[in-house]
């Protein structure tokens, strides 16, 4: 989905001052997309955490742009339907 240049810039703008505010990405698993980033050196003010929603951790960009990593909890539930990788049945 993209935007014009002038509405791009004006995102950009946003984003750099920190007053984008904040934002959700889902993933389908939210413990590993955390050690992942953690790698990479992304600092988490808030580490995966079990929520009536699902599992979210919670950090913020250099910007100070709060973001909310979260596995929603239908994907939870299916996740921990399916037997682990190399499970025998």
């Amino acid at each position: 989905m993209g935007h014009d240049p002038e509405t791009a810039e004006q995102l950009r703008s946003l984003v750099a001052k920190g007053v984008f505010g904040c934002g959700v990405l889902m993933t389908d698993d939210c413990r590993r997309t955390h050690e992942e980033l953690s790698r990479r050196g992304v600092v988490f003010l808030q580490e995966p955490a079990d929520r009536p929603y699902g599992i979210e951790a919670v950090f913020r960009d250099d910007s100070g742009n709060w973001f909310s990593l979260t596995q929603p909890r239908w994907m939870a539930a299916a996740d921990a339907s399916q037997p682990a990788a190399g499970a025998t049945a």
